[in-house]
């Protein structure tokens, strides 16, 4: 899976945003406000990647429990299909 459109992650003092690019800016016509974890799976869902290797990605990179990673990964995920931006 993957995002829809590619999103560029800018880091604005406590949080981040993600903005689409191409396409995107004109079909998305916003941006995401996020927190670091939440950046750092948008990043990684620019490129196709399973479910297990986004939870394995970000236990690596921030040293959380998998399980944890699991459900809170399951709920990003939730909500981007909820709003069509998984393909």
């Amino acid at each position: 899976m993957k995002l829809r459109y590619n999103f560029l992650i800018n880091e604005m003092g406590d949080y981040y945003i993600a903005i689409p690019t191409s396409e995107g800016v004109v079909e998305f016509n916003g941006i995401i406000k996020l927190q670091e974890k939440e950046a750092f799976i948008i990043e990684k869902l620019n490129a196709d990647i399973t479910e297990e290797e986004l939870v394995k990605a970000v236990c690596e990179k921030f040293g959380c429990d998998e399980q944890e990673m699991k459900v809170r990964v399951g709920e990003i995920l939730a909500q981007l299909k909820a709003e069509d931006l998984l393909v």
